[in-house]
């Protein structure tokens, strides 16, 4: 990837060749080769229960050296107490409140209630964002939306759409009886293409059924019996972990991948706590389906021999959405205009600052206060909020109209209430909190439209001009051109919420005359997009009409120019249309394109060749290069 930085040059000619993988300003810079990505996500693993986490009786040696070799975050927090929402943040980098807005809007629009959750194929997903770099993707365990294809994925378990977790075998048998489709992927990826990896087993989540030898173990130092059961299942857990690991081993494939380890929510489980047989499905109050921080807290381990520090641990406040921007980043996908999410990048490599000083959530059903239990009723619908920084946790029960404050350092389980005490302190946080679920509610003013052009077939649409031309929500008109990459992708960045028709040109057949765009019986179609109140933009699936396009060619992996503006105004570099025009082994290419709102334009998938880059005002005078 080239950065053409802050422009101040009166003209500008760029040479440009393949990118090194997800380039930034980094002192120590990645190779040129990617990083295969593996995510490795526990299911109900509470943040304390492992042994690098200072729980000594628990078994967790290939947990304990991802940890000891790699950097540890032990203040990461899912964006929900429970998995499938957490998921969601996972697969997409939306908080469940702004996949559920967009749910709605997308459901009112098609008139499709998504019963199986098949939204996801309008989602832009991981899969698809790292397919766009070059990725061959995997699904492994559990899934929520749909099925591995329609999330985007090369390959996966989840074949079948699913109403109930329950009664989905491919959740259970990946990796408490078999990763045979793991190893299959793996025997069919060829030499130095990367991969990224989803791997989900269903541990240690209900049934807590490990084998008799980690019961046996367990039993013997004298736990009680709830505790008995859940930790041997986080060791059969911790197995399963070694057995991916020796996987990539076991191929060579080890030393050029990135694994990173999180679990979906919290749990609680003391070594000698008891719980009524129901309780056992989701631990204790506090834990999962609470909206205390054992319900929300989890440790994030990075590790990459010879790439990640080693022997580090953070404790700065993360979230879910910035594991997904780091995610992107590592893999060289740029992130959407309107991402809520922080790279955790410039932190793992020690020279950045901690970008947070407090995470906040809401949790629309959770666990009934402990207080208010009566058997068997432990489950409770009304809404909460949570607001945490370093010292303190803040806790409003809206549907209540109750407040709480813990300091959550000194009392982790939070049974001090100190909101009587500071009622200046509680004040704040509920401001601060009303102005994040605000902002939360708010859809975008900015987004990236993302899509794939293919045949009925999958063979993709490679090398098609696409138009988008429509007015933003204040009339003003818009007018973009890109082209399409070698998997059929596209991605306009920086698309202002509005009203769009998308066009997209395909070539007669017979004629193969690109050199400086010549074309002969261009075949165009239309589709209408509407952008407005889309939380990020929708991702399109278009299968094109007639004949399949012409295969893709044998460029080399195509690269990125990222643009920077500044001005003694801001608002001088918001949507500023740029027009780059490149001479390329195909011919001419331009593509037209918009800063975004931080002055900001990345323009991807190019082919290599010399680009000429022109800036306009939005009224269309040439600002730079400067005209005389």
């Amino acid at each position: 990837m080239h950065r053409v930085g802050r422009l101040a040059l009166p003209f500008l000619v760029v040479l440009f060749t393949a990118p090194a993988f997800g380039e930034s300003p980094l002192p120590n810079k990645p190779p040129n080769k990617p990083p295969n990505i593996v995510l490795i996500i526990g299911d109900d693993l509470g943040y304390p229960y492992a042994g690098f986490m200072g729980i000594n009786v628990l078994k967790t040696p290939n947990l304990d050296r991802l940890a000891a070799e790699g950097t540890t975050f032990t203040h990461a927090f899912s964006t929900a107490s429970v998995c499938k929402p957490a998921l969601q943040t996972l697969l997409t980098g939306l908080h469940p409140h702004a996949w559920n807005a967009q749910r709605d809007r997308l459901s009112d629009a098609l008139g499709d209630p998504f019963w199986f959750r098949t939204e996801i194929e309008h989602y832009v997903t991981l899969a698809r964002q790292l397919s766009r770099q070059g990725y061959r993707t995997f699904q492994g365990g559990k899934h929520w939306e749909g099925t591995f294809v329609t999330a985007g994925f090369d390959a996966g378990t989840m074949t079948v759409p699913i109403l109930n977790q329950f009664t989905s075998p491919t959740w259970y048998e990946f990796g408490r009886t078999s990763l045979q489709p793991l190893h299959d992927f793996l025997d069919n990826i060829d030499d130095g293409e990367p991969f990224f990896l989803y791997l989900a087993p269903m541990l240690p989540h209900t049934p807590h059924n490990p084998p008799p030898d980690l019961v046996l173990h367990y039993a013997s130092i004298n736990l009680w019996t709830s505790a008995v059961y859940y930790y041997a299942n986080i060791t059969r857990f911790d197995q399963v972990v070694g057995q991916m690991i020796d996987a990539l081993e076991e191929r060579g494939l080890r030393d050029n991948s990135l694994i990173i380890y999180v679990s979906d929510n919290g749990w609680e489980q003391g070594t000698h706590d008891e719980s009524p047989f129901l309780r056992w499905q989701l631990g204790g109050d506090r834990g999962k389906l609470s909206i205390y921080d054992l319900g929300f807290r989890t440790p994030l381990v990075f590790n990459w021999p010879g790439r990640v520090p080693a022997n580090t641990v953070l404790d700065d406040l993360v979230t879910f959405e910035d594991l997904h921007a780091t995610i992107l980043q590592y893999g060289g996908a740029p992130l959407p205009p309107d991402h809520k999410g922080n790279t955790l990048i410039p932190r793992i490599e020690g020279w950045g600052e901690p970008a947070r000083d407090q995470v906040s959530g809401i949790q629309t059903i959770f666990r009934i206060r402990e207080s208010e239990y009566v058997p068997p009723w432990f489950l409770k619908f009304e809404t909460a909020s949570y607001l945490r920084t370093d010292e303190w946790r803040y806790i409003e029960w809206l549907t209540r109209g109750e407040q709480a404050l813990f300091r959550i350092e000194d009392d982790p389980f939070e049974r001090d209430d100190l909101s009587a005490a500071y009622p200046e302190l509680v004040a704040e946080f509920a401001k601060r909190n009303a102005a994040w679920r605000e902002a939360l509610a708010r859809p975008a003013a900015w987004m990236d439209l993302i899509g794939r052009l293919h045949t009925e077939d999958g063979t993709p649409g490679t090398g098609l001009r696409l138009w988008l031309a429509g007015a933003d929500e204040s009339g003003s008109k818009v007018r973009l051109q890109i082209f399409s990459d070698q998997g059929g992708f596209f991605r306009f960045p920086n698309v202002p919420a509005g009203e769009y028709n998308l066009s997209y040109e395909i070539e007669a057949q017979g004629s193969r005359e690109r050199w400086w765009g010549i074309r002969t019986e261009p075949v165009t179609n239309e589709m209408e997009v509407d952008l407005v109140g889309y939380v990020t933009g929708p991702f399109l699936s278009i299968k094109l009409p007639g004949d399949a396009p012409p295969p893709p060619t044998n460029d080399p992996r195509p690269g990125t120019i990222e643009i920077e503006f500044t001005a003694r105004s801001k608002a001088r570099t918001v949507g500023l249309p740029v027009l780059l025009q490149g001479l390329t082994a195909r011919g001419l290419v331009k593509q037209r394109v918009l800063s975004g709102p931080d002055g900001f334009v990345a323009v991807d998938k190019l082919p290599t060749g010399f680009y000429i880059i022109t800036v306009a005002a939005p009224d269309r005078r040439t600002i730079w290069p400067e005209s005389k």
